[in-house]
């Protein structure tokens, strides 16, 4: 039996899997659900195992019904997967509601995973342009790092914020002398990108000589980009004649 006590964020183990100079990879929901999108599938690409949960009282106040009606507490996962690089995903449904739950939470994952001997973060993500393009931009907690990945295409910023899990995660990390990198795919904001997700994932892969299958996010990027079609195609013709009743 589980308690929650103190209302403090708590992480339950189900596995203890031994890995060593491991990479953390972050892909929580935010910005066209980039990160989450690109995290979900390398687990299942990858066929990641699943080893403990992260419930807080700082995430939405609310219990999803899944399945065959079975109610669940929001939560954060991790994976791990053993290859040439030992790795654990950060996945989940939510981040924190409020600043100082970001915090808490960001700290209680780095307390956690620092015992898997991290020696790297990447968090994943997506960076809001007007447009649903390839680019993917790039931030690290030590310029040096930049030269690292020179040839792999990613615009690297030279200023502005990341916010949430994807900033803080690499922010807390620099100051207990863990490396991070962020990278984020470009995508209109306002609408689930699952391009985005591929153009972060290309370059993900190519960092860490992973060859996965594209064949199933290339379907969900098909279907989005009709979607989106079809919006455009409803913009001037039904849109208009609403407007056109409404006004007569």
């Amino acid at each position: 039996m589980i308690k929650i006590e103190n209302m403090e964020t708590f992480i339950v183990e189900k596995d203890n899997p031994e890995l060593k100079d491991s990479i953390l990879i972050e892909g929580l929901p935010g910005v066209g659900l980039v990160g989450k999108i690109a995290v979900d599938y390398m687990i299942s690409e990858l066929k990641a195992k699943k080893f403990a949960d992260l419930y807080s009282p700082y995430m939405p106040h609310q219990a999803l019904i899944k399945g065959k009606s079975e109610l669940e507490l929001i939560k954060n996962e991790f994976y791990y997967y053993k290859g040439k690089k030992d790795m654990i995903f950060l996945a989940g449904e939510a981040q924190a509601v409020d600043i100082f739950g970001h915090y808490e939470i960001a700290s209680k994952v780095l307390d956690y995973v620092e015992k898997y001997d991290v020696k790297s973060i990447f968090t994943l993500g997506g960076f809001a342009t007007k447009e649903a393009g390839d680019r993917v931009f790039g931030a690290v907690t030590d310029p040096e790092m930049v030269k690292e990945y020179d040839n792999l295409g990613i615009t690297f910023m030279k200023d502005g914020s990341i916010v949430g899990a994807a900033g803080l995660l690499l922010g807390i990390g620099k100051l207990r002398g863990i490396k991070g990198t962020c990278l984020l795919g470009e995508c209109p904001g306002y609408l689930v990108s699952p391009k985005a997700a591929k153009a972060v994932l290309k370059v993900v892969t190519e960092i860490f000589g992973i060859r996965i299958s594209f064949k199933k996010l290339d379907e969900r990027v098909k279907k989005t980009e009709e979607f989106l079609k079809n919006i455009k195609m409803l913009e001037g013709t039904e849109e208009e004649k609403i407007k056109e009743d409404y006004i007569g």
